[in-house]
C-alpha cells in the first residue's frame, strides 16, 4: 500500500501529544469566539487592535465588493493588479518612508519569496536569528546561498557569522518574535550590518500596527529608517485585522522581485475588497491611538498578575505573553480545562517551539478588560 509510513508518522505524533486539530469557529463583533454553540473569551487571536470587526473596515470591504466583485481575476502581472492594490502600495511606501512597496497574498509567500529570490548566489550568506518564523527558515532552505543561524538576539553570535566568507550577505530577524513575544535589538543589528556591508531584513508581522508612532512598527519605534533597514516585511493578518502582507524596499529591489520572484508572479493577486478593507484599517488605526494605549495597559496589567501568581516575567513587553509549561501533555490538559471554563487559549508545542518548551501562548487585545484578565488567572492558578 502506498504511503504506509504516513500512518506511522501520525501515530507517533499523537503518541507524543503533538497532533494538531482544527475547530470550526466564528468571532462576533465583541471578538468573542464561538464553537459548537458555546461562547469563549478569546486569548489566542492575533487581532491585537480589534480591527477585524471595525465598522469602517467592514464598510470598505462591502463597498469594494459591490464595485469590483470577489476575486482579483489573476496574477498581478496579468490582470490582478487592481487600482486598489496600486493605491495601498503607494500609501505604505510613502507612510513608512521607503521607495516602493509590493503586496503579497501571505506573509509566508512574502518571506520565502524574498529570500529565495534575493539570495540566489551560491557564494552568498544568509544569516538568521535562531528563533525566526518557519516561513523565514523555509526561505533559507530554498535559497541557493549558504544559510546559517545565530543565537537568539545575540549580537556577538551574529558578528561571528558575519565574519564568514560570502559575497552577498543578508541578516534576517523578526521585530517581535512570534512565540516568545520579545523584541529584537534592531539598532545593534543595523549597526553591525553596516559594519560588515550586509543587507538587513526585518519581519515585523507582530510589531506593525502596534508599535511606533501611529503604529508604524518596530523599525520606527527603534528610530530607524530605510537607510538602516533594507527590506521591511509585515503582514495584515495581525494588528491590521485583514489578510495578506507587504514588502517595502528600494526601487531596484522591488523591481527585481517583480521580475524574478516566482511566489509573486505565479500567485493570484489579493482581492480588491480585501485590499480596500486593509487601507481603511490602516487609516483608522493611525488615528485611533486609544487602541494601542489600551493594549499597552492590558499588557502591563497581565504582567502584574503574572508576577503575583509567581510565574515571573516572560521577558515580553508585547501583546504575546507566553506561559511556559514544558510538558506537551500538561499544556494540552491545561488548555482543555480552560476551554471548559469558557476561555480559548491554545497550547503551543513542538515543532513550533523547541522540545520541552510547550507553552500557553496568551495574546492580548485592546478589547480585553481587567475583568477578562482576572478571570483567566483565576481559572489558570489551580491548573499550574
Amino acid at each position: 500500500m502506498p504511503f504506509e509510513w504516513i500512518k506511522q508518522a501520525l501515530d507517533k505524533r499523537a503518541q507524543d501529544n503533538l497532533l494538531r486539530s482544527r475547530r470550526p469557529v466564528w468571532r462576533d463583533r465583541q471578538s468573542r469566539l464561538h464553537f459548537g454553540g458555546d461562547s469563549y473569551l478569546d486569548f489566542s487571536s492575533n487581532d491585537y487592535l480589534g480591527m477585524s470587526q471595525h465598522p469602517q473596515v467592514i464598510r470598505a470591504a462591502q463597498d469594494a465588493l459591490e464595485r469590483y466583485g470577489v476575486g482579483s481575476g489573476g496574477s498581478a502581472m496579468v490582470t490582478g493588479y487592481n487600482v486598489e492594490l496600486q493605491k495601498l502600495e503607494s500609501y505604505l511606501a510613502d507612510w513608512l518612508g521607503f521607495d516602493r512597496c509590493i503586496l503579497f497574498g501571505s506573509g509566508f509567500a512574502a518571506n520565502t519569496g524574498v529570500l529565495e529570490t534575493l539570495m540566489a548566489d551560491k557564494q552568498g550568506l544568509l544569516i538568521q536569528d535562531k528563533l525566526n518564523h518557519a516561513s523565514l527558515i523555509d526561505g533559507g532552505l530554498h535559497c541557493q546561498a549558504k544559510s546559517v543561524r545565530f543565537k537568539h538576539n545575540d549580537i556577538q553570535s551574529l558578528e561571528a557569522r558575519l565574519k564568514m566568507a560570502g559575497s552577498a550577505k543578508m541578516v534576517v530577524s523578526e521585530g517581535i518574535f512570534s512565540m516568545d513575544g520579545d523584541d529584537a535589538p534592531l539598532e545593534d543589528l543595523s549597526r553591525l550590518c553596516k559594519d560588515y556591508n550586509s543587507a538587513l531584513m526585518v519581519d515585523d508581522a507582530h510589531g506593525f500596527g502596534v508599535l511606533g508612532e501611529q503604529g508604524k512598527g518596530s523599525v520606527a519605534k527603534a528610530g530607524l529608517t530605510n537607510n538602516d533597514v533594507d527590506i521591511y516585511m509585515a503582514t495584515f493578518g495581525k494588528a491590521v485585522g485583514t489578510s495578506g502582507a507587504f514588502v517595502c524596499a528600494s526601487d531596484d529591489v522591488c523591481e527585481y522581485l517583480l521580475q524574478f520572484c516566482r511566489h509573486y508572479t505565479y500567485s493570484t493577486a489579493m482581492p480588491p475588497a480585501l485590499v480596500a478593507a486593509t487601507f481603511a484599517s490602516l487609516e483608522a488605526l493611525k488615528d485611533e491611538q486609544w487602541r494601542r494605549d489600551k493594549l499597552s495597559e492590558n499588557i502591563t496589567y497581565f504582567k502584574q498578575r503574572q508576577c503575583e501568581l509567581g510565574l515571573g516575567d516572560s521577558g515580553s513587553s508585547s501583546a504575546i505573553q507566553p506561559i511556559l509549561i514544558g510538558d506537551s501533555a500538561k499544556a494540552l490538559s491545561i488548555g482543555d480545562s480552560l476551554r471548559n471554563q469558557g476561555i480559548w487559549l491554545g497550547a503551543i508545542r513542538p515543532p513550533t517551539v523547541p522540545k520541552g518548551s510547550a507553552r500557553l501562548r496568551v495574546t492580548l487585545s485592546c478589547l480585553h478588560s481587567d475583568k477578562d484578565i482576572d478571570h483567566l488567572f483565576n481559572q489558570l492558578e489551580p491548573l499550574l
